[in-house]
């Protein structure tokens, strides 16, 4: 009896702790998000390009290239044409005979996620392939060309935390469920752009003011969300992030967030867009006032989205066939 006591608390203390994934990483099963600063991950599949190729001195040496595409993430992209993928570095047409060098989706891409056990759901992958490339000239010795694997896909980021409403806001209560004026903890979803270092103050008598940072944590480019990675107005649309700020409370007009573009507003919401530079963070504030002064803690979301842009890149080794 004493050994099945033992086996059961050990048991339980497992799950309280969380769960592990195939590859030893643990995941705690009461934080919302698995986190992460990926989106799409690529990856060029093995011989697709291969090493070397050769040129047309003794005809055509035809090749592939093949991409492993995977969300890594925690956003769905659900339309095909969300995301499309690009060679560069390559004259496509001319040098290698391809009709075009961009490619869709051939199906959604799920994002990753945690199950009721905190065991990690890994997105479906897919492939993205280009077919039946061969360079179209002849050369002399070696050739070395960059090749690059390009994605521009619509993405997002969750954020969660929670804001603390007092009954007697601008007064220090003797019992109170929670704190209104320190930093509070912000849970991210997997994606390369966060919410950041949420401070909550109380700024009038039925008012409070929380500030937060948008960082791009990512390696790629942000753009404008849904103009395909800043479409024909580049300059315009580019580190543009669409915020967006849900509370829940009071009426339309008692929540606003300053230092937004293209704002947008109703009962317990606000949007707008925020720009971002160098990877750098830019700081959002938001005034709330508050209908009901009560004792409670409210959780609140910020959600953020854009079009992403990053790459993977290889040298594409172009030899003389004797």
């Amino acid at each position: 009896m004493r050994k099945i006591y033992i086996f059961m608390i050990t048991l339980l203390f497992v799950f309280a702790l969380g769960c592990e994934t195939d590859t030893g990483e643990r995941v705690d099963v009461d934080e919302p998000f698995i986190g992460g600063t990926v989106g799409l991950e690529m990856k060029f599949t093995q011989e697709a390009p291969p090493l070397e190729v050769f040129d047309n001195a003794n005809g055509l040496y035809q090749f592939d290239v093949n991409i492993l595409v995977e969300n890594k993430g925690e956003w769905d992209i659900e339309n095909k044409d969300d995301a499309k993928f690009t060679l560069r570095g390559i004259d496509v047409a001319k040098d290698f005979g391809l009709s075009t060098s961009v490619k869709e989706l051939d199906v959604p891409l799920k994002r990753t996620k945690k199950d009721s056990q905190g065991g990690i759901v890994q997105g479906d992958p897919t492939y993205i392939e280009f077919n039946d490339l061969a360079y179209q000239r002849e050369t002399t010795g070696t050739l070395q060309l960059p090749l690059w694997a390009e994605a521009c896909y619509k993405y997002g980021t969750n954020a969660q935390t929670k804001i603390c409403v007092n009954e007697e806001l601008l007064r220090d209560q003797d019992t109170k469920v929670c704190e209104v004026n320190e930093e509070k903890p912000v849970e991210n979803s997997g994606a390369p752009i966060h919410v950041e270092s949420l401070k909550e103050s109380a700024s009038a008598s039925d008012q409070i003011t929380f500030t937060f940072d948008v960082r791009h944590l990512g390696s790629g480019a942000i753009y404008k969300e849904g103009t395909k990675c800043g479409g024909n107005s580049v300059r315009e649309n580019e580190d543009k992030v669409k915020v967006i700020v849900e509370t829940g409370i009071g009426n339309a007009g008692d929540l606003k967030c300053l230092g937004l573009r293209d704002e947008s507003s109703e009962a317990g919401k606000f949007s707008g867009h925020t720009t971002i530079y160098d990877n750098d963070r830019r700081s959002v504030t938001c005034v709330q006032k508050i209908d009901k002064l009560e004792d409670y803690e409210k959780p609140i979301e910020i959600t953020l989205e854009y079009d992403y842009k990053e790459h993977i890149e290889t040298t594409l080794l172009v030899k003389h066939s004797d």
